[in-house]
C-alpha cells in the first residue's frame, strides 16, 4: 500500500520531466530562444530524443532500486522510507544534470548557426491583458477559511468526549502507533497547518495572476488566447488542489478525535496525493507551458523569434534582470512560473517564505510540547 502510490507519483513526475521539451513554446528549447521554424530541425530533435531517453532510463533505474530496497526483508519501514526519499532526491539531481547537458548542447548549437541574424527580434505588450479572464474568482479562498473554522469548531464541540490520549500516527492498516495527551494545543496543530497551506496556495495564485505576460509578436492573437487559458486553468487547479488538501487535513483531524474510522483516512491519504499529481501531469500535457498545446481558431501568422534575452537566463532556468520590474515570470523549461532574482522584492518574498516556514516549525514544537 505504501509502495504503489509512491511509485505512481514518482513515475508520473518523471514522465512529465521527460516531455517538458515537447510541451513548451516552440520558440524555446532547453532554456534557449530559437526561431519557431527550426524547432523540428533534425539536430534539435536529436537533442530532445536523447534527453527524453536518458530521463526515462533514469526513472526506470531508480524505480527498480526503490522496489528492491523496500522489499528487502532486512530493512524496516522507517529505513525504507528514508532511503526512498534520498533516492528520489538523487533522481531529481540526475534529471537536473541531464537537463544541463541538453542545455549546453543547445547553447552550442545556437552559437554555431547564429539563427537570430535572419529573424526579427520584437516584443509585444497587450495593454488589456489583465482585464481578460486570466484567473478564477479569488473569493473561492473563502471556502478555505470555512474548512479551517469548521475543523476548529467541531474539535471544540466534541472536546469533552475525546479520549485522554489522542492518536497522532497510524500505520497503513489503520491502527494507531503513536499517542499524545489530549490538549487544546494539540488540536490546534492541524488548523495551523491548514492556515499555512492556505497562505502558500494564495501566494501561488497571486504569482499566476501577476506574472509577466509572454506574447509572441509574430503570432500575437493566438499566443494571447493561449496564455489567458493557461493562466486560468492553473489558477483553477491551484484552488481545487488546495481545497482538497485542506479537506484531507480536516479528515485527519476528525480521525484523531474519533469521528472517522482510521482505515478510511489511510486510503484517503494514499489516494488523494496521487490524484492531484496525475491531474497536474494531465493538465500540463493538455495545456503545455504558456498554453502552447491549446488549439485556437486564429490563423497562423509569420512568427519571428521571440525576444532573444538568453543573457538574462542562467542555465535557462534562473532569470536575473534588475532592469525588469516584473517579479514573476514564466519558466523557460518546465511548467509554471519562477521569480526575477534580479529584483530585491523577489529576495524579500523568499525571506518571507523562509520566516513563515520557520515560524510554523517553532509553533509546532511549542504546541507539541
Amino acid at each position: 500500500m505504501v509502495l504503489l502510490p509512491m511509485l505512481i507519483s514518482f513515475l508520473a513526475l518523471n514522465i512529465l520531466y521527460a516531455i517538458f521539451p515537447y510541451i513548451g513554446r516552440k520558440t524555446l528549447s532547453f532554456g534557449i530562444s530559437i526561431p519557431e521554424n527550426i524547432f523540428n530541425n533534425s539536430k534539435l530533435s536529436s537533442i530532445r530524443k536523447k534527453y527524453r531517453n536518458l530521463i526515462i532510463s533514469s526513472g526506470i533505474f531508480f524505480v527498480a532500486v526503490i522496489i528492491i530496497l523496500v522489499l528487502l526483508p532486512t530493512i524496516n519501514s522507517n529505513q525504507a522510507g528514508i532511503s526512498s526519499a534520498i533516492l528520489v532526491l538523487v533522481n531529481l539531481l540526475a534529471n537536473s544534470l541531464i537537463y544541463l547537458r541538453a542545455h549546453k548542447q543547445m547553447k552550442a548549437l545556437k552559437s554555431e548557426n547564429v539563427w537570430e541574424q535572419d529573424a526579427s527580434q520584437l516584443i509585444t505588450v497587450e495593454t488589456g491583458f489583465r482585464s481578460r479572464k486570466i484567473k478564477t474568482n479569488p473569493l473561492w479562498f473563502a471556502i478555505y477559511l470555512l474548512v479551517i473554522t469548521t475543523t476548529i469548531m467541531v474539535s471544540l464541540i466534541v472536546y469533552e468526549t475525546i479520549p485522554g490520549r489522542i492518536p497522532l500516527r497510524f500505520d497503513f492498516s489503520g491502527y494507531a502507533t503513536n499517542f499524545v495527551e489530549k490538549s487544546y494545543q494539540v488540536l490546534l496543530f492541524i488548523p495551523l497547518v491548514q492556515l499555512l497551506m492556505t497562505l502558500i496556495f494564495i501566494f501561488v495564485y497571486y504569482s499566476i495572476t501577476k506574472a509577466k505576460q509572454q506574447i509572441e509578436p509574430g503570432n500575437r492573437q493566438q499566443t494571447l488566447q493561449q496564455t489567458v487559458i493557461f493562466r486560468y486553468r492553473w489558477s483553477l487547479f491551484t484552488i481545487i488542489a488546495g481545497l482538497l488538501t485542506l479537506v484531507m487535513l480536516s479528515l485527519i483531524q476528525f480521525t484523531m478525535i474519533g469521528l472517522i474510522p482510521s482505515k478510511m483516512i489511510s486510503m484517503i491519504i494514499l489516494i488523494l496525493p496521487i490524484i492531484i499529481v496525475i491531474a497536474a501531469v494531465i493538465l500540463s500535457i493538455l495545456t503545455g507551458q504558456s498554453g502552447s498545446r491549446v488549439k485556437t481558431k486564429n490563423p497562423q501568422e509569420k512568427k519571428p523569434i521571440f525576444k532573444d534575452d538568453d543573457s538574462y537566463w542562467k542555465f535557462g532556468v534562473l532569470y536575473y534582470n534588475p532592469e525588469d520590474p516584473a517579479i514573476f515570470i514564466e519558466k523557460r523549461f518546465g511548467i509554471g512560473w519562477t521569480i526575477n532574482w534580479g529584483r530585491k522584492s523577489s529576495w524579500l518574498i523568499l525571506l518571507g517564505l523562509l520566516l513563515l516556514t520557520g515560524g510554523f516549525i517553532l509553533i509546532s514544537f511549542l504546541l507539541a510540547g
